[in-house]
């Protein structure tokens, strides 16, 4: 047999290169979801994801590794920015523009700026009257088919507009509250999850709309889908001028060059289009409400702005009130504010209603306040069987979960496995739960108490006789 050689070793025919290998990062370097798409993921449903993918708190790792890298974020590490102020991240604005620079950073993922509006901040003013929600809203349905498919959930950027009300898929309008606690969401949560309740943990899959839009509200929301959709294109062609150069055409073709006399067939301010010439930027809903009223999408005013766009054939349509800006409101007469007296009162007698005082003021097209000041004592019985209907029904949503907890507990216990908390966390996802509120963790930690107790209690002795 032949002796093997250990002491020789091949020559390489060229030397390695490490070229073509990607830069190590900090963080992974998670793919944003639907990048380029009309469903682009947000870049605040991104960093939740990217937590999840560490196992971290959300809130912590933008507290350690996120402030580490932009030390101009330090003070943004406050509860309310984490609750509430954290929506101007998907938005075009200075917080935008530095959580998007420091993910970059992170990940070294390149294209985080097109999960988020920046694209588009050389025509819209950087506090955009109307861009942005106020709340966290989503689709319940939306939801339900990602997990029904195996997809990971995720937020489209789309969700985050203000006039993105109806979902264009399932044409069911989107959620705000939690169906269990009625509780609005933190746009950066303590747990990395985007389907799941920040405050009580309960799935946010359930669909419980029953309103459905009109075909002013399904044009709007393909109009936002259409600006998401080429936002990479927008970013060179998306300025002042160029809607300026639209408007101008639109106004030659229909209203004999009148730039007022556009603006108020179209339902925006007289002296918008005036505005814009001396500089001033538009907000979204007039941009909206242009597209609409030439019946073309938003994007084909700023991509091809020298085109002679034809107006429709009944003529410029009146933009919904919606995209409109309201006059005030003309005061009311005695006999209509005596009617909306007697529908309080009406309410607040009967039992079984416990709408918000927010729902019952959209009724009459007014607000909760104007309400509260109309008939005070009212409007104090219906908040409070509203809070009482709500924690009644979080105090049943609560023990259906402790249950379902308890018994999948019983479960690991006889089937032989060791109860433990990585094991019931995939059992509790499999039931839509995750094991994030205290009173759940409570309920393991004595269940699990007691299960050592009895493991511990020796067995009793046999006593025998003769």
């Amino acid at each position: 047999m032949k002796k093997s050689d250990l002491n020789h070793f091949p020559e390489l025919s060229a030397p390695l290169s490490y070229d073509g290998l990607p830069a190590r990062s900090r963080l992974y370097a998670l793919a944003p979801i639907g990048l380029n798409t009309a469903r682009t993921e947000g870049l605040l449903s991104y960093l939740v994801r990217l937590a999840g993918a560490h196992s971290v708190n959300p809130r912590r790792l933008i507290r350690t590794e996120f402030i580490a890298v932009q030390p101009e974020i330090a003070h943004l590490n406050r509860l309310s920015f984490f609750r509430n102020n954290a929506r101007t991240v998907n938005g075009l604005g200075a917080y935008a523009r530095k959580i998007c620079d420091a993910t970059s950073a992170l990940t070294g993922v390149a294209d985080l700026r097109y999960s988020t509006l920046l694209p588009l901040q050389n025509l819209l003013p950087s506090i955009c009257e109307g861009l942005l929600s106020r709340h966290l809203k989503w689709c319940p349905s939306c939801f339900a088919g990602m997990t029904k498919s195996g997809d990971e959930p995720y937020r489209p950027l789309i969700w985050s507009f203000l006039h993105y009300r109806y979902c264009s898929v399932h044409r069911q309008l989107l959620m705000e509250r939690c169906p269990d606690c009625g509780k609005f969401q933190d746009f950066i949560p303590q747990y990395p999850s985007v389907s799941h309740c920040s405050h009580c943990g309960s799935w946010l899959g359930h669909d419980t709309n029953q309103d459905r839009p009109s075909a002013d509200d399904l044009w709007v929301s393909a109009a936002i889908e259409d600006i998401v959709l080429n936002l990479r294109s927008l970013e060179k062609t998306a300025t002042l001028d160029n809607l300026l150069q639209t408007a101008g055409i639109a106004a030659q073709r229909n209203t004999s060059g009148k730039r007022r006399a556009l603006c108020r067939t179209i339902g925006i301010e007289r002296s918008a289009i005036g505005h814009w010439l001396a500089g001033h930027r538009p907000s979204i809903h007039r941009w909206l409400a242009l597209a609409y009223a030439l019946d073309t999408q938003p994007s084909s005013l700023l991509l091809h702005p020298y085109q002679d766009i034809e107006p429709p054939l009944e003529g410029l349509r009146k933009a919904p009130n919606f995209l409109c800006i309201h006059r005030p409101k003309v005061a009311m007469s005695e006999i209509e504010r005596k009617q909306i007296e007697d529908v309080l009162r009406e309410i607040a007698d009967a039992s079984n209603d416990h709408h918000s005082l927010s729902s019952i003021a959209k009724r009459f097209n007014w607000d909760a306040a104007g309400l509260r000041r109309l008939a005070p004592e009212a409007c104090n019985v219906i908040r409070d069987k509203y809070v009482l209907h709500r924690k009644l029904a979080g105090e049943r949503n609560h023990a259906n979960h402790r249950e379902t907890l308890l018994r999948i507990f019983d479960e690991l216990v006889q089937s032989g496995e060791y109860p433990g908390g990585q094991r019931l966390k995939r059992m509790l996802t499999q039931k839509r739960m995750v094991l994030i509120p205290r009173y759940l963790k409570s309920a393991y930690s004595e269940a699990l108490r007691e299960w050592m107790r009895g493991k511990a209690e020796p067995a009793p002795k046999i006593r025998t006789v003769g």
